[in-house]
């Protein structure tokens, strides 16, 4: 691994926390309190310390921790669905058109301009800033640094300008934010072109450092085919949403890869001894996803599945993400009445989900006659969310059907077979003819004359 080394400081900017107007309440209750965060790393783990420390002082806390892209946030602070996030205030400059100000060379100055800014124009309060200070900043790997003598972005930029090979890897904000990229390349006076970025739609730096430093994550193009830094890697593997699987897609052939896996999809069966209040919840769990993910419920019980509609109906209005179970519920899930569960077996079969859920009073009496299924999860205890997170040896499965002839993620997908051709003179004389045979009526007179040497 190629070590990374980090250039130059943009504009010191100190950590505070904006604040909306939260909602008081009559009832004794402390909060609810909304906590929101950008995307990068600093903001979701800031977030978290925050959501700790509300929810030790008693109050009601609704984690919207990496919501979105600064811009997302801000729009939703404003709003008032957040009600507060972690901010730097050297961004001010950039909320409010006045990034040519010297007021933002200054962090204690930066914070008072940026809090009287944002107080009259919306409302929005910054609190008392943390002693903590973060900047922008780029990274190069040592081996070119030492080979190019590059100490400072000064050299970095007489690189670039001089045609030196540069890929820079960045988040999208990173590079399109006045902010960031274009703030260095008008500073430092250099300029790379679209073809030199290779953007990750995440804000998470950790993640963006460790593609640049490893070549994972999300850029696969540059772990296929390779660059300067980031090495040609020979299998890509692991879950993600839609830009991953046709990111994977464009790659496979040049790399292997795990699968193109779809929307999440469960098929709980349940008798009528299950309790509808869990079914209900394992289907809103896997709902939760997105709003293409697929929860059915198939069973033999008419009673049941009225029950389960109707805790389906009282939790939702208990979740955050009640909009994305709805659209998902509405037009990818179901419920089916079938004859027994010998039945619905069968139909879990044809369906071949790739989450199976058994919540039935004897689920291994069930197993053997399962086929197609990516994983099954035995009985109301082992449910699937533990499968998400913590329960067996891999959760990345087979989707859209292919559990028919696909199999989860394991270690059998790092193994591969080589064959090896071992015989006498004998044992190549009883099949070399037929393969004379075979090679002159293909019209391959050079295989039948290899043979043909040899008898």
């Amino acid at each position: 691994m190629k070590t990374i080394i980090r250039l130059l400081v943009l504009i010191p900017v100190v950590l505070a926390v904006v604040l909306a107007g939260c909602a008081s309440s009559t009832s004794g209750e402390k909060g609810p309190i909304t906590v929101g965060s950008k995307i990068d790393t600093e903001g979701g783990l800031l977030s978290q310390m925050i959501i700790l420390m509300l929810e030790e002082n008693g109050f009601q806390v609704i984690d919207k921790s990496q919501f979105g892209p600064t811009d997302i946030v801000r729009k939703a602070i404003a709003s008032g669905e957040l009600d507060l996030y972690p901010e730097y205030t050297g961004n001010g400059a950039f909320f409010f058109g006045e990034a040519d100000s010297a007021v933002w060379k200054d962090a204690e100055q930066g914070y008072q301009r940026v809090k009287e800014l944002d107080k009259d124009a919306n409302d929005i309060v910054w609190l008392k800033p943390a002693p903590a200070n973060n900047t922008w900043a780029i990274a190069i790997p040592e081996s070119l640094a030492d080979e190019q003598n590059l100490a400072s972005l000064e050299d970095f930029a007489g690189y670039v300008n001089s045609g030196g090979y540069v890929k820079l890897i960045g988040s999208e904000e990173f590079i399109t934010s006045p902010a960031a990229l274009p703030a260095f390349q008008q500073a430092y006076g250099f300029n790379l072109a679209q073809s030199q970025l290779l953007a990750v739609s995440s804000g998470d730096t950790a993640q963006t450092e460790k593609a640049a430093a490893e070549g994972t994550d999300g850029v696969n193009a540059a772990m296929a085919y390779g660059t300067e830094s980031l090495p040609k890697v020979d299998k890509i593997v692991g879950p993600g949403n839609i830009f991953v699987t046709l990111a994977k897609r464009q790659v496979f052939g040049v790399v292997d890869i795990d699968g193109l896996p779809g929307p999440t999809e469960t098929l709980v069966i349940a008798d009528e001894q299950a309790n509808p209040a869990l079914v209900a919840a394992d289907l809103l769990a896997q709902a939760e996803h997105d709003p293409l993910a697929s929860a059915i419920l198939v069973t033999p019980s008419p009673v049941l599945a009225e029950a389960v509609q109707v805790e389906i109906g009282r939790q939702i209005e208990e979740l955050s993400r009640s909009e994305v179970i709805a659209e998902s519920l509405q037009n990818q899930g179901g419920g089916v009445i079938c004859a027994n569960l010998d039945e619905a077996v069968e139909l879990g079969n044809l369906y071949a989900p790739e989450h199976l859920c058994l919540h039935v009073q004897d689920p291994w009496m069930l197993i053997g006659s399962v086929r197609n299924a990516g994983g099954v999860f035995l009985g109301e205890h082992a449910y699937e969310v533990l499968g998400d997170y913590t329960a067996g040896p891999t959760h990345v499965m087979p989707t859209m059907g292919t559990a028919r002839f696909a199999s989860p993620l394991s270690v059998r997908d790092f193994t591969k077979i080589i064959s090896v051709f071992g015989l006498d003179s004998t044992e190549a004389a009883s099949i070399g003819p037929a393969a004379q045979t075979l090679a002159q009526a293909e019209g391959l007179d050079g295989h039948a004359a290899a043979v043909r040497r040899r008898l």
